[in-house]
């Protein structure tokens, strides 16, 4: 296999589905480094190894450390979880034209004024730091518009399909569980959104 060109997650809070998503990449490019915040206490999830990713607490850099450690790796793409984290930005404004910048983001849009202030502030702002935007689908379109995005794709999250094949040495009966937030905007009480 060819030496594939590096690619950096900037991520929060890092959940299954996502990991899932880097597990079929690192499959197929087998050079990830995902930096990640703090497991959440109200989501102790215990993650697995992946191989072929890397992985960096963001706790142990300071925002110039950061940058010095992405120096190191030399990103080919960069993928930030949000703007809520001023390092992770500031790696994608400064890499912003020597790479693809990739900014992601999962909320609705809800026409509230903190929106609207952001989304005045961020068509001017964002210009500079992300050159394109990746969601998980229809429900963040309109924001990402509105942000001033007219690159972006969507299919974000992705779910580890082989938690629900069946297992030939057990007999069970699986039934799908939604456990989540039971906020009306994730779509949740929506009759057959989820078959």
């Amino acid at each position: 296999m060819k030496n594939k060109k590096p690619i950096v997650f900037l991520y929060s809070e890092l959940a299954e589905y996502i990991l899932a998503c880097i597990a079929v990449l690192a499959a197929k490019h087998p050079n990830i480094h995902v930096v990640k915040w703090p497991t959440n206490s109200e989501a102790p999830f215990q993650f697995r190894k992946l191989e072929g990713v890397s992985t960096y607490k963001r706790e142990d850099y300071t925002p110039s450390q950061l940058l010095e450690l992405l120096e190191e790796i030399k990103p080919a793409l960069i993928i930030s979880s949000g703007w809520m984290d001023k390092g992770y930005v500031n790696c994608c404004k400064h890499y912003y034209g020597r790479c693809n910048t990739i900014l992601t983001l999962d909320n609705h849009w809800q026409g509230d004024l903190k929106q609207i202030i952001k989304t005045k502030i961020a068509k001017y702002y964002f210009k500079k730091i992300f050159s394109a935007a990746w969601i998980p689908g229809e429900p963040q379109i309109e924001f990402i518009q509105k942000l001033g995005f007219k690159n972006y794709k969507t299919g974000l999250y992705c779910a580890d399909f082989n938690l629900f094949k069946p297992n030939p040495t057990k007999k069970v009966n699986r039934k799908l569980l939604f456990v989540g937030r039971y906020l009306e905007f994730k779509g949740i009480f929506e009759e057959g959104r989820f078959c």
